[in-house]
């Protein structure tokens, strides 16, 4: 968490398996080539792409280069050419021990080239499907291996895999166990994209940093909590994986937990990652739903429409959208209410939490909203910010009172700062071997185990209908 801003590496390789897919060109790419313009990647770099299609070099430069263009905030022709010559293409099926032979004959033809035994980062970019198919064939291999000097903190391999992380606790578990086969612990970073995010990983800073809010971050002082993503687009050409996912496995389990964890987890003993790992642990471990009765505990729907979509059943009960009432058990907001909330096909597209502070009644106050107290809301988006809003007088002869926020955004706030994107921070911060912004195995286990029993239950809720544009009429 303190470390500088800038740290000289060793040289380093990254590896990514499906490089010419959806993600490694949106996400990936840009987020490499946006370390590399800001020289935060090694002096002695390579990016390795390891892939089924079979391309030509040129071929394959092209898809890059177009991707960049495509999806990279202003690159030069110029710097885009320096940097595909660090590019390595490696062809070869997944499935196929050979190729992950050839794969690790190209790593070591690298490391002659560079003279060292390099850092060597793969980054998973495929569907989680293959990762029964891709982990033994890494074992196998020994690409896991790391070099002799990796305990002189150089040589590392570690590995970056992608969400879901199983549709259920047994899948989940399941998924676990083959990577603790392989791997050791400091060797995974599992991503969820969501803890990159600025203003998520400013929640601590203003827990902690802020007398205000140091004081006060109890359940004595707040009296509820809303965790919402909400999205205004319908599933957009996703119909066959969303209708086997449903919103709940999709966003629930893993960006919603993740965003209350930070809320509600205790004051971590120091800022390093494994303090702030193990409260957010804590936390999770400790969730339960808000009421015995299930039904009023969760609520789900499907907008107008869905059934129509490509890729859907024709009498898919999928939810598109839920609202779960929960609360902890644990730390400074235990017993606190939180309601997780998320859909498609809503009025707005907004990412927030909204913390609620108790009202003392110290003096007899209506306002509009109906609300009578502080309310400290964090946008994640679309524009990241935060907001508090608070009790003043109007001017005049009268004793009105309204609401006024205070609040920044950080696109004013720092107008000539470009924030970073979830995936370059998180690819900067596995090469610097932070795992702060990366849940633990015992993240994911805990977080099915409250998620699994409701999914369990789903079908017996009633499935309210919503049209497109509408927030869901849920009882």
């Amino acid at each position: 968490m303190t470390r500088p801003k800038t740290t000289p590496l060793p040289p380093t390789i990254v590896v990514v398996f499906g490089i010419t897919g959806d993600l490694a060109r949106r996400k990936l790419l840009p987020a490499i080539f946006d370390l590399y313009l800001k020289g935060l990647l090694p002096s002695q770099f390579r990016l390795v792409g390891f892939m089924r299609r079979d391309l030509s070099k040129l071929e394959f430069q092209t898809l890059i280069q177009d991707s960049l263009t495509k999806y990279h905030r202003g690159a030069s022709s110029t710097s885009l050419k320096k940097f595909l010559k660090l590019i390595v293409l490696e062809q070869g099926q997944f499935d196929d021990p050979a190729a992950y032979e050839r794969l690790g004959e190209q790593l070591k033809s690298l490391d002659n080239s560079l003279g060292v035994c390099t850092n060597k980062l793969f980054y998973l970019a495929v569907p989680p499907a293959l990762y029964p198919t891709i982990f033994p064939l890494i074992k196998k291999s020994h690409l896991a291996k790391a070099c002799e000097s990796a305990r002189a903190g150089t040589g590392w391999t570690r590995f970056l895999v992608e969400k879901p992380f199983g549709r259920d606790l047994g899948t989940a578990r399941s998924l676990e166990r083959q990577l603790k086969n392989i791997f050791t612990e400091d060797q995974i970073f599992r991503i969820d994209h969501y803890l990159a995010k600025e203003t998520l990983q400013n929640i601590i800073t203003f827990r902690l940093a802020n007398p205000l809010f140091a004081n006060i971050w109890n359940r004595g002082h707040i009296v509820r909590v809303e965790v919402r993503l909400l999205e205004q687009e319908g599933i957009v050409g996703r119909g066959s994986f969303y209708d086997e996912v449903g919103a709940l496995r999709d966003v629930g389990q893993n960006h919603l937990l993740q965003m209350l964890a930070l809320v509600a987890m205790e004051t971590p003993a120091t800022l390093t990652a494994a303090s702030i790992r193990a409260a957010r642990e804590r936390v999770l471990k400790g969730l339960k739903l808000a009421h015995s009765d299930f039904k009023e505990s969760v609520q789900r729907g499907q907008y107008e429409g869905y059934l129509n979509e490509s890729g859907v059943a024709p009498y898919s009960t999928t939810e598109t959208y839920f609202k779960i009432n929960a609360t902890v058990t644990t730390g400074p907001l235990r017993g606190v209410p939180f309601t997780l909330e998320s859909g498609k096909g809503l009025p707005v597209k907004k990412t927030e939490i909204k913390i609620y502070f108790k009202n003392l009644k110290l003096i007899p106050v209506e306002v509009e909203s109906g609300e009578v107290g502080n309310v400290l809301t964090f946008t994640i988006q679309p524009n990241e910010g935060v907001a508090l809003s608070l009790l003043a007088k109007e001017p005049g002869l009268d004793y009105l009172v309204t609401e006024k926020n205070l609040e920044f955004a950080y696109a004013t706030g720092w107008p000539d700062r470009l924030i970073p994107s979830d995936y370059e921070r998180l690819l900067f911060d596995a090469l610097m071997g932070d795992s702060t912004l990366f849940p633990t195995r015992g993240e994911i286990i805990a977080s099915w185990q409250f998620i699994t029993p409701i999914l369990n239950q789903l079908n017996k809720l009633p499935l309210t209908r919503y049209r497109r544009g509408d927030l869901p009429s849920v009882s």
